[in-house]
């Protein structure tokens, strides 16, 4: 079989006709679907030592423990823990000389029946790439976006079988794995936000180099780290909370950056907002800014991290150019008050019509997106002739706008001179841009 064209039907099969391959597949949620394929392809006899399904909590505590959370990183842990080591238990002595093992778990919050919920699911594998050799292990967290709960029981299903296709028959080739994931699927679908890896075959990996791959792999729109740098899904501290949203390039942290993100915080607590979680302050850096037009690499992404790891703040990178993404991306996690803060020298960017010329509407539908319900814009200030020279380095040209001659630039002495500024006085009197004031600028 050319292995650069098989369908989920190929692998899932593939890997049954393996005498080699042995395992379980746990899966809480929507259903067995991963375990459906290889069952379903044939040969399965060869392959599937057992297959379980729990969805009762009380049943799927008394085998895998309590949990606050069953759709999360601990749990599929803890279900990889528990059915690593009844495999070993049970079938070492009999099979562990001739095969390698696998245990793949799922627990997954598909689409409930009144479409309420967060769609998104963990899932992992623990392997061996030889006969009783210390194991490995993959988890990845996904989003799932179809509309409803049988297209997104398909995803999951045909997402399963790419991960342990690309574990146990390609010793978890990062690059395989990458390359796999999201065969017969689409980012229209399902996304893959965080992927963690661990064990013999992974000693070598770094692991915010691992997350940053799914972006440069077209696996998700937008990873996370937390306040301590560690990678962590967006939804983590993205859930239920209202959020201030600092975006940037940051080729260099500054003060500034932290003394604009806290700003926009005081500011969001000013307009008594009532929410029963703390505001979420955030950097998020784009990996294809709009202001230089030029991709990020690896590498800077990294240095510019450990820039930012000062603040102690969370970070998405993302691979969006224009900020309206950003709104649909925050608003899949939380209902509450969303506030972008920025410099005036981004705002100039956000009202450049010639980012929205894909957009069937334009600027107008562009901007539109961008303000939707209970989102808002900080604007903090920026010195005149900064401005200008900033301007003048982007190829902006300053014929564009009205800007002040010396002192302070900002939303009141600093606007677009053509149609836009319609726009900008629209946005303006509607509340949905905002003078911010920054302490000691």
């Amino acid at each position: 079989m050319d292995k650069s064209k098989l369908d989920t039907y190929q692998k899932a099969l593939q890997v049954n006709l393996d005498p080699t391959k042995y395992g379980t597949i746990a899966e809480i949620g929507a259903g067995q679907e991963v375990a459906r394929w290889f069952f379903r392809v044939g040969a399965s006899a060869g392959t599937v030592a057992k297959t379980i399904s729990a969805y009762d909590m009380g049943v799927s505590d008394a085998i895998y423990g309590k949990s606050s959370r069953y759709v999360s990183h601990d749990r599929v842990l803890a279900m990889l823990d528990h059915e690593w080591q009844l495999l070993i238990e049970r079938l070492d002595d009999t099979r562990g000389g001739e095969v390698t093992f696998f245990a793949f778990a799922n627990t997954i919050s598909a689409r409930n029946y009144q479409g309420t919920n967060i769609c998104h699911g963990w899932m992992g594998i623990r392997f061996q790439s030889e006969p009783r050799g210390e194991p490995s292990t993959i988890c990845a967290h996904v989003n799932m976006h179809d509309d409803t709960n049988f297209l997104q029981q398909q995803a999951i299903g045909v997402l399963g079988v790419n991960l342990i296709h690309a574990a146990v028959l390609h010793s978890g080739s990062l690059q395989v794995l990458m390359d796999e994931l999201l065969s017969e699927l689409s980012l229209g679908r399902v996304d893959v936000d965080y992927l963690s890896v661990a064990g013999s075959l992974f000693e070598d990996a770094d692991k915010r180099a691992t997350l940053l791959a799914l972006l440069e792999n077209d696996l998700t729109e937008a990873v996370g780290f937390s306040a301590n740098g560690e990678p962590i899904e967006p939804m983590a501290f993205l859930y239920k909370c209202p959020v201030v949203l600092e975006r940037g390039s940051f080729a260099t942290a500054e003060p500034i950056h932290g003394r604009i993100l806290k700003a926009a915080e005081e500011q969001l607590q000013k307009e008594g907002v009532d929410s029963r979680r703390p505001v979420a302050g955030i950097f998020e850096m784009s990996t294809n800014p709009l202001i230089t037009g030029d991709e990020v690499s690896c590498s800077q992404v990294l240095e510019r991290l450990d820039g930012l790891m000062a603040f102690k703040r969370p970070i998405i990178v993302s691979a969006y150019a224009e900020g309206y993404h950003l709104t649909k991306l925050l608003r899949r996690y939380t209902t509450e008050p969303i506030r972008f803060a920025v410099g005036i020298s981004h705002l100039v960017q956000v009202f450049g019509p010639q980012h929205y010329e894909h957009l069937s509407g334009g600027i107008v539908e562009g901007l539109g997106r961008l303000i939707a319900a209970g989102v808002r814009i900080y604007v903090g200030p920026m010195d005149a002739n900064e401005l200008t020279r900033h301007l003048e380095a982007n190829n902006i040209s300053a014929d564009q706008w009205q800007l002040p001659a010396d002192g302070k630039a900002s939303i009141s002495n600093t606007m677009p001179i053509g149609a836009e500024r319609h726009l900008y006085n629209y946005m303006s009197e509607v509340g949905a841009l905002i003078p911010l004031d920054i302490q000691d600028f």
